[in-house]
């Protein structure tokens, strides 16, 4: 009779062990797991982010500039004004419903924004400096910051730049459509090149992104454009060397509440990847 309470103390006991394990297990690996995804997008952020003001000031010193990237384990590609590095990671890090901002402040969210004919108010939920009136044939967007207005007709507009952001519009005969790009960059206190982070399943997608840039003192703007140019693509195992060159510049009109005679300098950079 001992020896069977015996029995069934020891298999108490396992049982009270084996919890604790199991819940030791449940609770430290995943906090092990989120601390190793966490240093490791960290890095990734980092050298990502170094890259990103290269290509910054490479193009603004209309010169040639080689970055040794080192993020191993990952897929890296040049598209025309993208660039991406997708990585792997066993657990949900970011959210996969919007892009996260990684080396810039978003300072007034904006989600796209529909309205109908005869609407006047502001843009971005009321969280904007930039308000619409819409009448018959046309629209005017007034800009709050600059001071400034610009009257355009009713249609479909791609890259409207203003203080707050540059949109797209999109005109299907019932209603204007607004939808944000990038949020307007400024002179000396914003980076030029952006980089935002999206997460999909088990992989974190990195997009590089050039935006306009204003300097409000003056209201000139310039808006550094990529060019990918030779190797454009490739799965980095160990550091690769990517070669920044300036190709040249042209000063091209823009619908614009905040650049001088609607004039943005466009820096054109050729992004490859060396052999």
């Amino acid at each position: 009779m001992r020896s069977q309470e015996q029995i069934v103390g020891y298999v108490l006991l396992g049982a009270v062990v084996l919890g604790v394990a199991l819940t030791v297990y449940n609770y430290v690996v995943p906090l092990v797991q989120k601390s190793y995804v966490r240093n490791t997008l960290s890095s990734v952020e980092s050298k990502l982010s170094d890259f990103a003001d290269r290509i910054s000031k490479t193009a603004l010193d209309f010169g040639v500039s080689t970055f040794q990237l080192d993020i191993q384990n990952s897929y890296f590609e040049i598209d025309p004004d993208l660039i991406q590095l997708r990585i792997k990671i066993p657990i949900q890090y970011y959210s996969s419903i919007v892009k996260v901002p990684v080396n810039y402040d978003e300072y007034t969210y904006c989600p796209n924004d529909t309205f109908t004919i005869s609407y006047s108010g502001k843009l971005c939920s009321d969280r904007s400096h930039i308000n619409i009136t819409i009448s018959t044939g046309s629209f005017r967007i007034i800009d709050e910051i600059s001071n400034k207005s610009v009257d355009l007709p009713l249609g479909n507009l791609n890259n409207v730049i203003t203080s707050d952001y540059v949109f797209d519009i999109i005109y299907n005969g019932t209603h204007l459509r607004f939808l944000p790009r990038y949020p307007t960059g400024y002179y000396r206190t914003s980076p030029p090149c952006i980089i935002n982070a999206l997460q999909l399943g088990g992989e974190v997608s990195y997009e590089i992104t050039c935006r306009p840039i204003v300097n409000m003192e003056n209201g000139q703007c310039f808006w550094i454009r990529l060019s990918p140019y030779g190797v454009s693509a490739t799965q980095i195992t160990t550091k690769i060397p990517v070669v920044i060159s300036y190709r040249r510049y042209y000063d091209n009109s823009y619908n614009s509440t905040v650049c001088s005679n609607n004039l943005v300098r466009e820096i054109y950079v050729d992004i490859s990847i060396s052999s």
